[in-house]
């Protein structure tokens, strides 16, 4: 997956698509889905995703201020609770990514 946005931005929303083997994770009976990611400074941060469809696997990631106030490479990971264990995607230690770039004049 490759997605971009600009520093600040709050739209559009990161579309998160759960997978495991290439095939999609029905989520369906998670009690709760989180995206964890960490910016180019370190920081940690977790935000529940909003379901598209928890069957489909398919979610989004809806940027709150100061979620994306870094430029650079962000990296996260989905940990879903299923039967009250957690169960992290991408399971293969790969991680989500994407790309915050620079306003008009940070240049």
């Amino acid at each position: 997956m490759s997605f971009d946005l600009v520093r600040g931005d709050l739209l559009p929303v990161m579309p998160v698509a759960v997978t495991s083997g290439g095939v999609a994770v029905n989520l369906s009976t998670a009690s709760s889905v989180e995206m964890h990611w960490v910016d180019p400074a370190g920081t940690e941060f977790t935000r529940a995703l909003t379901p598209v469809s928890a069957a489909a696997g398919t979610f989004t990631l809806d940027w709150i201020a100061g979620d994306n106030a870094t430029e650079g490479v962000y990296q996260g990971q989905v940990v879903a609770v299923i039967g009250g264990s957690p169960r992290t995607f991408p399971s293969d230690g790969s991680t989500y990514v994407w790309w915050v770039n620079g306003q008009v004049g940070d240049c």
